[in-house]
């Protein structure tokens, strides 16, 4: 499965990059030296708004199943590796 990239200071539906269906339980790993922010949510969040989980190189984070949605935001360019579980 490909990693999903995160442009600059920009919102990213996690399902939707990673074409896989919403509410599947997924492992994300943050793969860019610039920090990640998930966020679990149906909608997008605002673009300055800087809630979330804060995912460092390497960090491995685990979404169960039955998520509403989940958002990726990095304030460099980034990349996560993204599978289904």
């Amino acid at each position: 499965m490909p990693d999903i990239t995160i442009p600059p200071k920009t919102w990213v539906n996690v399902y939707t990059a990673s074409q896989i269906a919403v509410g599947t339980g997924l492992r994300v790993q943050g793969k860019s030296r610039a920090e990640l922010l998930l966020l679990e949510s149906s909608s997008q969040p605002s673009p300055a708004s800087r809630d979330g989980r804060l995912v460092q190189y390497g960090e491995e984070v685990i979404v169960d199943a039955g998520s509403p949605g989940l958002w990726a935001f990095c304030v460099a360019t980034g990349r996560a590796f993204v599978q289904g579980v």
